[in-house]
């Protein structure tokens, strides 16, 4: 009995290490990779200069919107652009979700909280890109309608930089306004 005992407690001993091993592996495959890291804060800093040009094109829209001296074609050739870099955007956020498990959780929370003002973007200026294309043939009924669009666009533009900033205490990225 004796005996028994202490072959049990020495194979219990020698069990030690590899059970505090293969409790610890999953610990590490889920553990942030310092390489992973600095690859979404490059796409953070990315969406974060997005973000920064697509406000002046809002602002610009803006002010432009209450001009008639800005033709419908110009209006149209900037929101063009706006869409481009939208799909810029939109290849960081993929981009950025594609290395979700593997980043900080600060980081893989601006996917969430930037996905609402994202689609309010792009429908904004889905809407804004209809009505300037429409503003050729009636432009006393769809100037509302095209300001609206360009309005919320701006807001949604706002929102989203207020989003990505949320989460700058978290990471070592900065920005402004």
């Amino acid at each position: 009995m004796k005996r028994f005992a202490l072959s049990t407690a020495a194979a219990a001993l020698m069990l030690l290490p590899f059970a505090g091993s293969a409790s610890a592996e999953p610990n590490v495959a889920k553990s942030p990779r310092v390489s992973d890291i600095k690859k979404a804060e490059n796409l953070i800093d990315g969406m974060r200069t997005e973000a920064a040009y697509l406000a002046g094109q809002a602002a610009g829209l803006q002010a432009w919107s209450l001009s008639s001296d800005m033709s419908w074609q110009s209006h149209a050739g900037t929101l063009e652009e706006v869409r481009g870099r939208l799909k810029t955007l939109e290849m960081y956020r993929t981009k950025l979700a594609s290395l979700e498990g593997r980043i900080l959780p600060e980081q893989a929370a601006v996917l969430d909280r930037t996905a609402p003002a994202l689609r309010g973007i792009a429908s904004n200026v889905g809407s804004a890109v209809v009505a300037s294309h429409e503003l050729k043939y009636k432009p006393a009924l769809l100037e509302d309608r095209y300001v609206d669009a360009v309005n919320g666009f701006y807001e949604h533009v706002v929102e989203f930089r207020r989003a990505l900033r949320a989460g700058d205490a978290g990471t070592s990225g900065s920005s402004a306004d």
